[in-house]
């Protein structure tokens, strides 16, 4: 399938790419999910760190992935 996607602004930006083909076109069950309420993201977080404490949080989810479901970066530098 065709891309609009420029290759020069991406090697400059020296930004990287992930893909996924796992979501099996389930986005608008899962947002419509969401909105109801029926489906909790906040109860997916497992962490929050700070911009700063994100080599730490690497590390968890590398290495000790059983401890972790989502991470969030709050880039603020303040949570809960």
């Amino acid at each position: 399938m065709p891309s609009d996607l420029v290759q020069l602004e991406v090697i400059k930006k020296e930004l990287t790419l992930v893909g996924s083909r796992l979501n099996n076109r389930k986005f608008p069950k899962v947002i419509e999910l969401i909105a109801s309420g029926k489906l909790r993201v906040q109860d997916m977080i497992s962490h929050r760190v700070s911009f700063d404490e994100m080599p730490g949080a690497i590390d968890l989810i590398e290495n000790h992935p059983e401890q972790t479901r989502k991470v969030l970066v709050e880039l603020s530098g303040a949570h809960p």
